[in-house]
């Protein structure tokens, strides 16, 4: 079991509910526990650096029960008191009948670590209030936020199927190696990303496009065959080749965009004011002018 530590939020500094003009505090009988995520990347952004943060006062009318990182959980306010998380309102079942668990997602902590602490904690208060399997729930379900969200998009390998496998039985559920082998012959990008435990949001199939020189990524069929293809032969990405390509180009914008730089209108008149190209309007006659100063 996960080490808990209370450091409750002090009354004169916890996010009230407000009815009318006048500020409440409610208790409650907890029947569902709500999962979130904290959506804090930053390093440093762990179980203890949120719980200071509710315990000093948080800036947003906002408050959670627990948060969990990969060493440890923090209690900011007792179970049976209602906390403003979930997003429906004051009279909502999220905030008035739910526990609120926080999981980090700190760059410098062990994501999946962070997740085995929250079952145990969970695991723990379902025992602990008669709570059901049924009743464990995502923030989604009460506001249709996208949180958890690394667990709802199996972004860092693992997901919500697995959070509700290791509370029935104590450990993720077993891979699909069936379903692994069959994505293998696939046409689906996102299957085949996912078979291989890869990010298939439209955000990361961009940005693996644009490494491998498939310009202006919009997720069109064509362009998802060739991503597919590029990621099942483990081509190098568009490098020297397209580099040797530009030389030739007559667009200012292929070329900067073949070199890895940045092709915005903002970024050619900083260039251009660097090369002696007075007020930048981005007129052929300039562009040709700006492009014979970059290939020298």
């Amino acid at each position: 079991m996960v080490k808990v530590i209370e450091k409750l939020i002090p009354d004169s500094v916890k996010p009230k509910f407000h009815i009318h003009g006048k500020a409440y505090v409610f208790s409650m009988k907890p029947t569902y526990i709500t999962i979130h995520e904290t959506a804090n990347t930053g390093k440093g952004a762990n179980a203890e650096a949120h719980a200071n943060l509710q315990y000093r006062g948080n800036s947003r009318d906002a408050s959670w029960h627990f948060t969990v990182d990969d060493k440890e959980a923090y209690q900011s306010l007792p179970t049976d008191e209602c906390a403003l998380h979930a997003g429906d309102g004051v009279y909502g079942t999220g905030n008035r009948n739910s526990i609120a668990i926080e999981i980090c997602v700190n760059s410098d902590g062990d994501y999946k670590k962070a997740v085995k602490h929250a079952v145990e904690l969970t695991k723990d208060l379902m025992d602990k209030y008669n709570i059901p399997i049924s009743h464990i729930v995502q923030h989604h379900k009460w506001s249709g936020k996208d949180c958890p969200k690394f667990l709802r998009h199996n972004t860092k390998g693992i997901d919500w199927d697995d959070f509700i496998h290791m509370l029935e039985h104590g450990k993720p559920k077993p891979k699909d190696t069936t379903y692994k082998a069959k994505a293998q012959d696939t046409n689906s990008i996102v299957d085949y990303m996912k078979a291989n435990d890869m990010d298939a949001s439209f955000e990361n199939r961009k940005k693996l496009a644009s490494k491998y020189g498939i310009e202006n990524y919009r997720g069109t069929a064509s362009q998802n065959l060739a991503l597919l293809k590029k990621l099942r032969t483990h081509a190098k990405p568009a490098s020297v080749k397209k580099q040797m390509k530009a030389l030739d180009e007559t667009s200012i914008v292929d070329f900067l965009k073949a070199n890895n730089m940045d092709s915005s209108f903002e970024a050619r008149a900083k260039l251009a004011e660097k090369y002696g190209i007075k007020n930048y309007k981005g007129t052929a006659s300039q562009n040709v002018r700006l492009l014979k100063a970059l290939k020298k």
